[in-house]
Parts: structure tokens; sequence; C-alpha cells
């Protein structure tokens, strides 16, 4: 949203008192999955996962490493870079960094916490440069503003975090600009509203149930199989994604098994700011009871999920399961992995299989011993203020496409 400094008491509140007589342009964005430190050695879930790209980009970009000596690691100054060694040393961020400098004009050292921090920050996710199209101006406790680096249209963008519920009512009253990413569910409600872009998204996951192997009600895989065959994949979808094309594919048929009598109550985890997710395990909750099994769900914040259902005291839970090959290393076992799975599944088979690169029967085993079952497709969208124009392609992972947003000239609209 457009608005005037001079005249706009809001916008010198929310992002100080510019230098210069310049009117200035602030995009307001919702951040509805949490909004933690903007820092790449923080973690990085939900809203801030994706805002990260807005201020960053991968190391890789503008170094590359020659040589790593325990703690220390020495990167190359790339010859296409644009920046000297001692703003590449100045830009350098990263999970374990203790301290970088340049060395000449070709080289930075970088001081790690220890030598496996160092070989970590060999790949792009943990070490990346401070150099995005923006940079962190201020941050407090649910609220963040960036401003312009360089030449950019949007001369800040705030990030304000809010509940699912209210970010569509701000939207509506023109308190927000963008949501970044919202369930398919909603998308008909807006259809024709041309005060709106709705921009699609590419699907990258499934929503999935995944059950805790380690449970006593749920060790034996014809159990969990024989939940997976109870679920009426197209009611949920309908409910979840407002279609029933968005289901996923049935499952193999599973095992003659009386639920009943061999599982009676499940403790299932969801997120607490997803209202789709909820409204699945809502459709869950009732598709089960049919069966014999009574499911009690217990909304968590993002950041708890996967913690809570390490500890075991839970059954299922239901989230994300990524569409393509990287799903495989969801159910890795901890060793081949490196770090312990989420599921508790466990199969030197399994490993051997995606060692290999054999996709295919790493499936059959997954298909087979049921440590998770895909329900529907993730399809999202964008909402975005008609009053600014671009040509952009939003995805679910990086808010790096709000950079190429301008307010629409006088006479032009951007088309929803």
């Amino acid at each position: 949203m457009v608005r005037r400094v001079a005249a706009c008491i809001l916008c010198v509140l929310a992002c100080g008192d510019p230098a210069g007589s310049r009117d200035e342009t602030v995009l307001r964005v919702s951040a509805s999955a949490g909004l933690a430190p903007l820092d790449p050695s923080t973690g990085r879930a939900g809203s801030t996962a994706a805002a990260l790209d807005l201020i960053y980009v991968p190391t890789s970009e503008h170094l590359r490493a020659p040589s790593q000596d325990g703690a220390m690691v020495r990167f190359q100054r790339r010859p296409q870079s644009g920046h000297s060694a001692q703003e590449l040393a100045d830009a350098l961020r990263g999970e374990g960094l203790v301290s970088a400098k340049a060395v000449g004009e070709e080289l930075v050292e970088a001081r790690f916490r220890d030598e496996l921090a160092a070989i970590a920050s060999l790949q792009d996710w943990k070490t990346l440069l401070a150099l995005g199209p923006f940079a962190v101006e201020q941050e407090s406790e649910g609220r963040a503003v960036l401003k312009r680096r360089g030449n950019q249209p949007i001369d800040r963008i705030e990030i304000v975090e809010v509940s699912r519920s209210d970010e569509w009512r701000m939207l509506m009253g023109r308190e927000l600009d963008v949501i970044p990413r919202a369930g398919a569910l909603y998308q008909k409600q807006l259809a024709g509203m041309d005060s709106l872009r709705v921009l699609d998204m590419k699907p990258t996951s499934w929503t999935a149930l995944c059950f805790n192997v380690t449970h006593p009600a749920l060790r034996d895989r014809a159990v969990r199989s024989a939940i997976a065959g109870a679920l009426d994949r197209a009611a949920i979808a309908r409910m979840a994604c407002g279609s029933a094309d968005c289901a996923a594919p049935a499952p193999p048929p599973s095992e003659d098994v009386a639920l009943g009598e061999q599982v009676r109550e499940l403790g299932i985890l969801v997120v607490d700011s997803d209202s789709t997710l909820q409204v699945a395990a809502s459709v869950l909750r009732h598709q089960l009871a049919r069966a014999g099994v009574r499911i009690a769900p217990e909304t968590v914040p993002l950041e708890e999920l996967v913690a809570r259902f390490k500890d075991r005291r839970y059954g299922l839970l239901l989230g994300p399961l990524p569409i393509g090959e990287s799903r495989y290393a969801r159910f890795l076992s901890p060793e081949a992995a490196g770090h312990p799975g989420m599921t508790g599944f466990a199969s030197a088979e399994y490993d051997a299989a995606v060692a290999a690169g054999d996709l295919a029967a790493a499936q059959e085993i997954l298909d087979r011993e049921v440590p998770c079952t895909p329900l529907y497709e993730n399809r999202t969208f964008a909402a975005v203020d008609a009053r600014f124009c671009g040509d952009v392609e939003p995805t679910e992972s990086s808010w790096r496409w709000m950079a190429d947003l301008y307010p629409c000239g006088e006479g032009e609209r951007a088309q929803p």
C-alpha cells in the first residue's frame, strides 16, 4: 500500500522519520507463521525462513571455498562479484561464525566456533551474505522493518506477526498489502475482487498424517496401514483445500485389522497457526471415530511441533511432506541421516535403497511400512493489494519476489 510519509502518521511511526522529503513506498506483509529474529544463525522456521531471501544471498554467488583447516575456512572472491573482499567479509553471516576478515584483495578468512560449524558453513543454507535487496532496519517482538539497499521500487517492507484470522481482516481494511501464503480453501472467496491480486504457487508438498512408529499402539505396520486405508482422502480434501481433485492417491490395500480393538485412542499434533490443518484434523477425527479410534487433537506452535512429537507421547502428527525427491531424506535412519528421525522409522533396507538412488524401491518400502500417508496436495496462493504491480511468481519457501513489486502508475492497475 502506498503511503505518503508527509501525510501518514502511521508510516512515520512504523518506519521512523526518513531523511529527505521524497515520498516513500511501504509494503506491509503478514507473518502468520511466526516471526523470529531475521538472522541466519537462528532457527529458520515459518515466515522467518521465507523472509531471509529478502536480506541475504547464498555465499556461492560471490565466494567459493578453496580450503578448510579446522575451524577456519578461506573463501576466494569470485571474479564476477561486484564487491571487494572486505565488503564480502563484512557481509558474511552464518551459524557458528566467530569472525571474518579480508586477506588481500581476493580472500576472505572466516573463523567458526568449531570444525563441525566450519564444515557446515560450506553449505549455502548455513552461511549467507547480507547483500540482498533489503537490510534489517529495526526489529521488535512480532515485527520487523526492512529498508531497501539499492534502487528497489519499495522503500521499506514492514513485516507484522498476525493471526490467520486477523490477516484477512487487515488485508481487506488495507492495513496489510500482502498475505504471502494462504490455503486454496480461501481462494474461491476472493474470486472477482478487483482490489486484490491472487497469485497461485506451484505445489511443493502434501499434507500428510505421520505416525510415531515407536508408539505402543502403532508399532505394528498393519495398524498404521489400516488407519491409512480407513481415511476418505477426497472428503478431507474438499474440506481442507476446497476441491476433491487435490486429494492424494489412495494407498495400497491394507490388511484386515479391527482398529477399535487394536487401538482405541491416539493424540494428534497440529500447528496452532494453521486453520486449514485444524479443519483436516477435525475431518480425520470423525472418520477414524467410525473405525473405532478416538482422536484427540492438540494444537502447538510450529517451533514446538517436531520436539513434541519426538517425545513419543503422541501417536499422530498432521503436517507437510515434500512432493519431490527430498521427502526420502525424511525417513532415513538416524545413522544414515546424522540426526534422529521425526517418526522413529528406521530401516537398513530403506537406507540402502536411498543411498543407491533406487527411489522406486525406497517408495515401495514406505508404502509397505507406512511411516506417513499423504492426504492432500497443499495448494497455496499469495494475495496482494491490486495497487501493487509486478510480474512476479510467488513461492512458499522464499519472499524474494516481493522485492520486484512496485506501486502501479497513474491509470495502471494490476490484473487480479
